[in-house]
């Protein structure tokens, strides 16, 4: 059956409204919506880990599944809100680095996944996010430093003579099997999912598709096309880069051809509202592609009418599990 999560990123501002999250549950349900994805920062899951066990209880009592989006962990994926990370800011000996020794950064350094300490930091993390608890699935978003050449200490002493980006490609997705394998030990029916930006190279996502221990895999972007259809440039000067009808497909490709189950983020945040038509339009194309899941952004951020944008939303998506 078709899966249809949400994007729910508020938790992690600490500020937890019972009557509030069940009102939100209740506009989910009613477009089908079967899993519920909050995001969880380092710092939650020692300062907020009663927030995400109240979402989790009243997100079961409504049927749905809760699923977790592991935020800025060591700098080396995304998620919310745009912060660095706690662990990795604090140790500079592990950073990922480039020749001329400067750090990678995604808002703040980023670990090197050749350290041991990197592997364990991301070990007691997952042990202390799923054993107990009840997680249905946890979703990698846009790992960070998949195009990179690491020239940390650590990454050299390994590295074969006259390799280059493939091979630390090659080790990013080594790393997340492993890490995939530790949430299955701690949980073994854990579901693991990943998606990339929409504009990454081929490369990238053939080599990300095959990972190991990753359920599902796929890509996020804009609900409409860049190749076919025309929008304004945005206010804010931003390059649309990411179009789910131009790009998601070759992630569908790659994920059928490994065995795995396909889906699609759609960007329905920071969305100026002269694009809403554009969306009305073109969301039901994007719902026909070959997906497993869709999931959105509730509520988006960024947006100047987001009550209006929600309803198109909402009566697009509850055609999708039909």
């Amino acid at each position: 059956m078709k899966k249809i999560t949400a994007y729910y990123l508020r938790q992690n501002m600490y500020t937890l409204v019972p009557d509030h999250l069940r009102e939100d549950l209740k506009w989910m349900t009613e477009c089908g919506t079967s899993d519920v994805a909050i995001a969880v920062l380092e710092g939650d899951l020692f300062s907020a880990r009663a927030n995400l066990d109240i979402i989790r209880n009243e997100t079961h009592r409504c049927n749905m599944n809760l699923w977790v989006i592991p935020s800025r962990w060591g700098g080396l994926v995304a998620g919310a809100p745009k912060v660095p990370s706690l662990f990795a800011s604090s140790r500079p000996h592990l950073w990922s680095r480039r020749e001329d020794q400067t750090p990678y950064t995604s808002l703040g350094p980023c670990l090197s996944i050749h350290y041991n300490e990197t592997l364990d930091f991301f070990y007691n993390s997952l042990r202390e996010l799923l054993v107990g608890h009840n997680i249905s699935g946890i979703i990698w978003d846009e790992p960070k430093t998949l195009d990179t050449e690491d020239f940390s200490r650590a990454a050299q002493s390994s590295r074969p003579a006259g390799a280059g980006r493939e091979w630390d490609l090659k080790k990013h997705a080594e790393f997340f099997s492993l890490l995939g394998k530790m949430a299955k030990e701690f949980q073994p029916d854990i579901k693991l999912s990943m998606f990339l930006m929409g504009h990454m190279r081929k490369e990238i996502i053939d080599e990300c598709a095959a990972i190991k221990n990753l359920d599902e895999f796929g890509c996020d972007g804009r609900p409409w096309s860049l190749n076919h259809d025309y929008f304004p440039v945005p206010k804010t000067g931003e390059t649309v880069l990411k179009a789910l009808l131009d790009q998601a497909p070759a992630f569908i490709s790659a994920a059928r051809k490994n065995g795995k189950k396909t889906f699609a983020l759609v960007e329905n945040h920071s969305m100026e509202t002269e694009l809403f038509e554009l969306m009305d339009k073109r969301l039901p194309d994007v719902l026909k592609l070959d997906l497993d899941r869709i999931m959105y952004y509730y509520f988006p951020r960024n947006v100047a009418e987001p009550e209006r944008q929600m309803k198109i939303l909402k009566k697009h998506l509850k055609q999708f599990r039909r």
